[in-house]
This record gives structure tokens, sequence and C-alpha cells, in this order.
């Protein structure tokens, strides 16, 4: 922010502990808490839905089971992302804008930590019962990979046309 020569931008660069504030969580105070306490139980339901249709049902599964599994192992991680998760959703279930969808994509990559402890936790298991033979091992690798890559080829099939941009001209 130091070589800016707009003089409103230059005042308002984030190269304090107060402009970063401002830039981040201090940026739309019309928009933040704008729903009573009454209406977040409504708008929970509404984060969940959106994170259904991100990771699926499968998606949202494994991540319960990742939780348990990063409760188990590493307790301290699962608090600090837990209460990430929790601390983000609490603040954007609150706040009133029309592209909510994407206020939620980092409670959602912090939600995709724990689908991938449960996944984790589910090879793990698998190669437990194979052993450590590496032929039935690869089968068994192939088979995960296919079980996790079906869903997300669902979503980029049924997403693809609404979000091709490849001959938007717009900008050079």
């Amino acid at each position: 922010a130091g070589p800016l020569t707009d003089r409103m931008m230059r005042d308002r660069a984030p190269t304090t502990l107060r402009g970063i504030y401002n830039y981040t969580l201090g940026a739309f105070p019309q928009f933040k808490f704008a729903f009573p306490l009454v209406a977040i139980p409504e708008r929970i339901v509404i984060y969940l839905d959106l994170l259904r249709q991100q990771v699926g049902l499968l998606g949202i599964g494994l991540g319960v089971l990742g939780m348990g599994v990063l409760l188990w192992w590493r307790p301290r991680r699962f608090f600090l992302i837990v209460g990430m998760v929790l601390l983000h959703v609490w603040f954007f279930v609150q706040y009133r804008v029309f592209d909510l969808d994407v206020f939620f994509i980092p409670a959602h990559l912090l939600y995709a930590i724990f689908i991938g402890f449960g996944v984790a936790w589910l090879v793990r298991g698998s190669f437990i019962i194979v052993g450590e033979r590496r032929l039935e091992r690869a089968p068994l690798v192939i088979g995960l990979a296919l079980v996790l890559a079906l869903p997300v080829g669902r979503q980029l099939r049924a997403n693809w046309e609404a979000n091709d941009t490849s001959t938007d001209t717009t900008v050079n």
C-alpha cells in the first residue's frame, strides 16, 4: 500500500492494526448483526444447506466422522478448527448481503479439513484390513479414489454450464 498515489486509497490502506480491522471486520457496518436473535436458527439452516450444496451428504458424513477422528487424534487442533468454523458461521449468519454464499467459503474450506480426516481414517482402516500386501492395496486405493471422485464429478457436471466463462471476453 506504500506506493499508492491516490490519497483516498492511501488514507484507508490496511497498514496498521486499526486499518486492518477497518478493511476486514470493520467494513460494511450496515450489514453486520442485521438479524434479531430469533432469526439465527433459520440463518444457521441456510448455512447448513449451503454446506450440503457444496460437499453433499457424503461429505457432511465424512466431515462428522473426521471431527470425531480429529478430536481423538489431535484434540487441540480439533478445538482450534471448530472454534474457527463456529466463529466464522456465527458472524456471517448475521450478515445481510445478497451473496451470502461467498462469505461461507472459508468455513467450507475448514470443513474440508474434517472431511480429509474422515477419509484418512477410512483409508487407514482399509489398509489395516488388507494388511501390508501391496498387490491388494492397489485396487483398494483405486476404488477409494473413484468413490471420492464420483460426487465431485457429479457436482462438476451439474454446475459446469452455469459457471463456464471460457467464452466470456469482457476482459481481455
